[in-house]
C-alpha cells in the first residue's frame, strides 16, 4: 500500500452540474465497522442529478460528493492485506 495522503473527488458546492468540480481533498480514515475503498468506477445517476440541482427529496450538505454506486478495491486494514472486488450502495 502507498502512504496516500489525498484523493481526488467530485464535489458540488452550489446547485447545477456547471458546478460540479474535481478537488484533491485528504484521504479519510475509515472508523469502526468501516472500511477505506479506492473506487475504480462510480456511476452519476439521475438521482444524483436531482440532488446536484437541489431536486431530490434528499438533499445533504454542501460541499458533497455525488455517486450512490461505486466499484472498487477495499484498501489494506488493521495491518492484514485485504483485496477484494467489491461494489456498493450508498444507502
Amino acid at each position: 500500500m502507498t502512504a496516500e495522503k489525498t484523493m481526488r473527488a467530485w464535489q458540488s458546492g452550489d446547485p447545477g452540474l456547471p458546478n460540479l468540480a474535481i478537488r484533491d481533498l485528504p484521504l479519510p480514515e475509515p472508523g469502526d465497522g468501516e472500511m477505506l475503498v479506492r473506487v475504480a468506477a462510480a456511476a452519476l445517476n439521475f438521482s444524483d442529478l436531482l440532488m446536484v440541482d437541489d431536486l431530490y427529496q434528499v438533499r445533504p450538505q454542501r460541499p458533497f460528493t455525488p455517486g450512490q454506486e461505486i466499484a472498487g478495491v477495499v484498501h489494506p486494514f488493521d495491518d492484514v492485506t485485504v483485496v477484494r472486488r467489491l461494489a456498493g450502495v450508498a444507502p
